[in-house]
């Protein structure tokens, strides 16, 4: 039945009035939005679909979709809200690529964008598209695996230069555990599956040695083994290796701790039996608990020890021993540095040190009462660290150190915390930079790996023993942060090959980051 407008009361006419008018108000008078004069047609769209939004390449891709508009007229790329790339509609989807030059890092790299896309029609109908949120960390190179599958190890050392870097690593090869070298293509180019014992994420690989063409790899409190380049393993032996070093011609000085004490023992690389285990040349007594790996100033191995002075553990202290590989019957020259509060077997704590790669110093980080730490250069040329030993007292940190680092031939150390990394001038024990590297987030320092030069690559983790979520890349201390990559998952790594190139890690994928001096540009 028909119902009369004659027939309904004057507030409900006055409804009907009013919602008449919101319909014509809602087509503008000159404008029928249609192009043939008639009901509004829908309006335009434009759709932005980004492939990666975590992107690593050499160029940050994305699509452009339009529909709603007889032609268009202007499309035009935005971040946050400013024009960067105007682009030429070839129909759904029209491929973009940005290059480095056109990418907005507003002075951060990664840089991080918020892109949205804004059509004109034929007609002058405009629309802007809702903002995405990507990142992108330009790159030179990107090698990646059709399979999706891994290019490199978890963990590995870039070996070589240029194109004809390999990588090498622990990795699992018909179900076991094995040293495996591959190339860019993930192409393996040697394997090692015969090891005397399980490699791990905890693998140690040392330098390889140019005398002898050598490697050394230990696996903490398990033994160690020299390599070569096609990874013909040459010596091994087995213990509770804690830490070692590799002598000028190749051979290694390892700390074992055994059932009784500490040694300090060596071991020659080129053993002509290296199926067998090699026996050492010579073992030493050695005191304490090892609290850094070695270092060699020649023919002088300088090691540090935590010392329990009686069995009450009522007095512990902090030495430095040294002694000559070539005379190892030769006398040892020991000094206490330190002495440290008393030794609770429940709760153990061991000071944090790290050796000037001369020997000639030694850093310890110092809890302060306040909850802080500085860090302490002693010489290691006699006893005590005050007055004519002490070297000096840096500026004090938020936390105590988990790991002193030095780096850039010994000029800068870098004092790693837990939330913070600061880095200090080793001839001033004065800050290099006032501000101190934080992981982002709860992420906490898990990994540090110095360059060839002066710059270094920090890593940051869920934890300090997981694999690392993101990288910061420095070039100098003093210019500080230049560049930072993060996962959400999966996991970030980082090495240095012959020629001082890094090479990352970024999930399954291999990368050859830009120079330094690049991403430098854009701070």
């Amino acid at each position: 039945m028909t119902t009369l407008l004659s027939n309904v009361s004057a507030p409900a006419r006055l409804g009907l009035l009013s919602l008449s008018a919101l319909l014509w108000l809602g087509c503008p008078s000159g404008s029928t939005g249609g192009t043939d004069g008639g009901l509004p047609s829908d309006p335009p769209q434009v759709t932005l679909g980004i492939p990666d939004t975590d992107a690593v390449g050499t160029t940050f891709r994305l699509n452009l979709s339009v529909s709603g508009c007889d032609t268009v007229k202007t499309l035009v790329l935005l971040d946050h809200d400013q024009p960067i790339k105007t682009v030429a509609y070839k129909g759904a989807p029209t491929p973009v690529e940005l290059s480095f030059d056109e990418v907005p890092f507003n002075h951060q790299v990664a840089a991080q964008l918020l892109l949205s896309a804004k059509v004109t029609c034929g007609n002058g109908r405009t629309v802007t598209s809702d903002p995405q949120a990507a990142r992108f960390l330009p790159v030179a190179e990107v090698f990646s695996l059709p399979s999706g599958e891994q290019v490199a190890p978890d963990l590995f050392f870039a070996e070589g230069s240029g194109a004809a870097t390999t990588f090498v690593g622990c990795s699992e090869v018909n179900g076991a555990r094995a040293l495996v070298r591959v190339d860019t293509s993930g192409a393996i180019k040697a394997v090692q599956g015969s090891l005397p014992f399980a490699c791990s994420l905890s693998s140690v690989f040392m330098d390889r040695n140019p005398a002898s063409g050598t490697r050394w790899w230990y696996e903490p409190g398990v033994g160690a083994a020299a390599f070569d380049a096609s990874l013909n393993r040459t010596s091994y032996f087995t213990g509770k290796v804690q830490s070692l070093v590799v002598t000028s011609n190749g051979d290694a000085v390892a700390l074992i701790t055994s059932s009784s004490g500490l040694t300090a023992c060596g071991y020659v690389a080129n053993s002509t039996a290296p199926n067998a285990p090699t026996a050492p040349t010579f073992c030493r007594q050695a005191s304490g608990i090892p609290l850094t790996g070695p270092v060699l100033n020649g023919t002088t191995v300088s090691s540090a020890y935590f010392d329990i002075v009686n069995s009450q553990a009522s007095s512990t202290s902090l030495n430095v021993e040294k002694f000559d590989y070539t005379n190892p019957a030769g006398a040892t020259t020991k000094y206490q540095l330190a002495l440290l509060p008393p030794y609770d077997p429940v709760h153990p704590s061991y000071p944090v040190v790290a050796f000037h790669p001369d020997g000639s110093t030694l850093y310890y980080g110092v809890a302060l009462s306040n909850g802080q730490a500085q860090v302490l250069a002693c010489s290691t040329q006699g006893p005590g660290c005050s007055g004519a030993t002490l070297r000096w007292t840096s500026p004090s940190f938020a936390e105590s150190p988990l790991l002193l680092l030095p780096y850039a031939s010994g000029a800068r150390l870098a004092v790693v915390t837990a939330h913070h990394v600061y880095f200090i001038r080793t001839d001033t024990g004065l800050a290099a930079n006032p501000n101190a590297i934080n992981p982002t987030g709860a992420l906490v320092a898990n990994g540090v790996q110095p360059g060839n030069g002066n710059d270094i690559y920090l890593l940051f983790g869920q934890s300090q023993t997981g694999l690392p979520l993101e990288i910061v890349g420095l070039d100098s201390a003093e210019s500080g942060e230049v560049f930072r990559y993060g996962l959400l998952a999966g996991s970030v790594t980082v090495a240095i090959a012959d020629d001082g190139q890094p090479w990352l890690r970024v999930g399954p994928k291999l990368v050859r980051p830009l120079p330094l001096s690049t991403y430098r540009q854009v701070h």
